[in-house]
């Protein structure tokens, strides 16, 4: 992929075009998203372009956006659970057509975060039908915030 394209997702006053075009490529959009997202993308200096803002967060709307097609970045997503973008990796965790196993306990984890974290990794799980998994019986169980957070999307959705 053409480091240009990185430069102008890093760019404020270019960003929009340069998603646009990503979103038109579809599922040929995945692998430049892997690499932004794996830290194998880097600018001329070496710098991953995943750590120059806005990258990080907009590769994971770009995810959200591509949907069920975004299932080979999974993993990618996961891991951003522990980061400063988790809120943006589980609400494209949600717009995924499955979750892996692998990625329910970070979820649930997710249930005990700050509120637009804990309430995008309750929309994740209750939207994959994972509401009767027991990690997340154990969380709801366990812990009062898990159970707020729980029952205010469950009230939310009707």
């Amino acid at each position: 992929m053409s480091p240009d394209l990185y430069e102008r997702l890093s760019d404020r006053a270019t960003m929009w075009a340069a998603q646009k075009e990503l979103l038109g490529m579809g599922e040929e959009a995945i692998p430049v998203l892997a690499a932004l997202l794996g830290g194998e993308a880097k600018n001329e200096f070496g710098v991953p372009y995943r750590e120059l803002p806005p990258n990080l967060s907009s590769a994971l709307a770009l995810t959200k956006a591509l949907g069920m097609h975004a299932k080979p970045l999974e993993a990618f997503l996961r891991a951003e659970l522990n980061g400063p973008a988790a809120a943006f990796a589980a609400a494209a965790l949600a717009a995924l057509e499955s979750l892996e196993d692998a990625s329910i306990p970070p979820l649930v984890a997710c249930l005990e975060g700050p509120q637009d974290i804990a309430f995008e990794s309750a929309v994740a799980l209750i939207q994959h039908g994972h509401a009767e998994h027991p990690a997340v019986l154990a969380a709801l169980e366990n812990s009062a915030r898990a159970r707020f957070v729980w029952r205010s999307i469950m009230a939310s959705q009707g």
